[in-house]
């Protein structure tokens, strides 16, 4: 229809009826021998068609950041990311533009890795849910922000905690010392902290 008729004053009902397709589909789950299918591809295609239909329509900014959602739900982090971006980049007074902002957040999050390793993501993650509460402090998910952000500052907390330990059993005491101050000093309320000044006091005999 809207190809055909691109003028029709039907347009808004198909992609209304296109939007509530893509919807359904992603709640559509099929068994097969045991394993689980879904029709999220199709639902982003969809979706992408709305988009393109009618890029500034009334179902454009929903379905922009549904296909972020789809991707992020599939473990797709970096691609939900850049999908989420662009709900902030072409639609910034919409209201999807803040849970766009806060599932940005959650994708650094989800990226980041163990404690025992590179803390780059961890790092980046906290900057990205700083810069959600600076901009939405009163909004609804500003307190999950908040534990997240705490639960990345535990992450931090742990990771420099086993450093200093590696440093301590290498007999490396001035080096452990530094990194369970640090831990002491940054990251006071975590339970990391307590660890560490445990560790300071073995440390004084040595």
């Amino acid at each position: 229809i809207i190809d055909k008729y691109p003028f029709s004053q039907r347009t808004n009902d198909v992609l209304q009826r296109e939007y509530i397709v893509a919807q359904k589909l992603l709640d559509y789950k099929m068994n097969f021998a045991g394993i689980d299918f879904t029709a999220e591809n199709v639902a982003i295609e969809i979706f992408r068609k709305i988009i393109s239909n009618a890029p500034y329509g009334k179902y454009a900014a929903a379905s922009q950041y549904k296909i972020g959602l789809t991707l992020k739900q599939k473990g797709y982090f970096t691609e939900a990311t850049d999908e989420f971006q662009k709900v902030l980049d072409s639609y910034p007074e919409s209201e999807w533009a803040e849970p766009a902002r806060f599932q940005i957040a959650l994708c650094a999050d989800k990226s980041s890795l163990d404690p025992s390793y590179d803390q780059t993501l961890t790092q980046e993650a906290k900057d990205k849910f700083d810069d959600f509460l600076r901009s939405h402090p009163e909004a609804e998910l500003s307190k999950e922000a908040e534990e997240r952000l705490d639960s990345l500052k535990e992450k931090e907390a742990q990771s420099n905690y086993e450093i200093g330990y590696f440093y301590e059993r290498e007999r490396s005491y001035d080096s452990a010392r530094i990194y369970y101050n640090f831990v002491i000093r940054n990251y006071p309320k975590s339970s990391w902290a307590e660890k560490s000044s445990d560790r300071l006091k073995v440390l004084e005999g040595k």
